[in-house]
């Protein structure tokens, strides 16, 4: 079985020859690995071109810049690999990160963990603590639940799934795309292989924004909790998943929203008060009643089963729900 790394490339100087590297040391070596300028200005194309030059493995393609999406799509298409694995171009990967999936086992997905790292120091990440998952269902649970499908990385798709079905990054939305991608994918490709290794560096960069603090764009999150909550509810009704199962997914959506009413009601965000309450609407209309939130950390789940609750409710108006929760948004800032 031979595997195609797609590396999209833009403006990575810095970072991409570490990157090459640790891709070309692999203790598997029957890969081919697929290098995709999209547009550099730096010296980054150079590098490319220099890993090309000395090993038969590289290829390389310098298009005109279309965003990562762009990159990672044209390197499907020049894939020749049983299964595709992308690998971001300012993270780099351990020795034995390709091998580490089993593909000694025919699977539609491999998955394993990652490690986010930031000058130089282990700050997290999140993986699999072993292979016991009972069916697909409960492996997609976890999965969701903790994120690891949230990113196209640390993964292996077979490549004639992605090419019987069409699927493709979007590249007219570039929030939650990676996300939307693996769901599209895992419609189609069910069964699965775990590793308890995580082979995956994830650089944070010094000035990296974190979802947490920044100031999102509302519509496009908007839209990404729509369209995943529909590609959740279409896996779970097609792959026959229990009821308690369905549930927990439901749930999952309800934790975005709430995170999102967080998020429109920040007071750095400044918004007048009717477009306020029009994507409030919008927002709550996305809520999900009777299924409640997941557990998360105790103090977070206060404040949102709060949150929840009073978005939830009938007997308050929405105008004057965005008072109450604009409060306890204030509230919950100072502690």
């Amino acid at each position: 079985l031979r595997i195609s790394v797609v590396v999209p490339v833009y403006n990575v100087e810095e970072y991409l020859e570490d990157c090459i590297q640790s891709i070309l040391a692999q203790s598997f070596q029957n890969f081919e690995l697929i290098l995709v300028d999209d547009g550099s200005n730096d010296r980054s194309p150079l590098i490319c071109d220099k890993y090309e030059a000395k090993d038969s493995r590289v290829k390389v393609f310098h298009n005109e810049n279309g965003g990562v999406s762009s990159a990672r799509n044209f390197g499907i298409d020049k894939a020749q690999g049983d299964y595709i694995c992308f690998i971001d171009s300012d993270d780099w990967v351990s020795p034995d990160f390709l091998e580490s999936f089993g593909l000694d086992k025919a699977k539609d997905f491999f998955v394993q963990g990652y490690t986010r790292v930031k000058d130089g120091e282990k700050i997290g990440g999140a993986g699999y603590q072993e292979d016991c998952f009972s069916d697909f269902s409960t492996f997609f649970l976890y999965s969701e639940k903790n994120h690891l499908l949230n990113s196209p990385c640390f993964k292996l798709f077979k490549t004639c799934i992605i090419r019987e079905h069409d699927i493709a990054f979007d590249t007219t939305f570039s929030l939650g795309e990676d996300h939307i991608f693996t769901l599209k994918y895992l419609v189609h490709g069910i069964s699965f292989g775990t590793s308890q290794t995580r082979g995956y560096n994830y650089r944070i960069a010094g000035n990296e924004d974190s979802l947490t603090n920044k100031l999102v764009d509302i519509p496009s999150f908007i839209k990404y909790i729509a369209i995943t909550h529909d590609l959740r509810t279409y896996i779970a009704n097609k792959h026959e998943f229990c009821r308690s199962v369905k549930n927990d997914l439901k749930r999952e959506t309800n934790k975005w929203v709430i995170f999102l009413c967080h998020k429109l009601l920040d007071p750095r965000r400044r918004m007048s008060p009717e477009n306020e309450l029009q994507i409030f609407k919008k927002l709550k209309a996305l809520l999900l009643p009777s299924f409640g939130m997941p557990s998360l950390n105790v103090m977070s789940n206060v404040y949102n089963s709060i949150y929840y609750n009073i978005m939830a409710s009938n007997r308050i108006k929405d105008a004057y729900k965005i008072r109450l929760l604009k409060k306890i948004t204030l509230y919950s800032s100072r502690k």
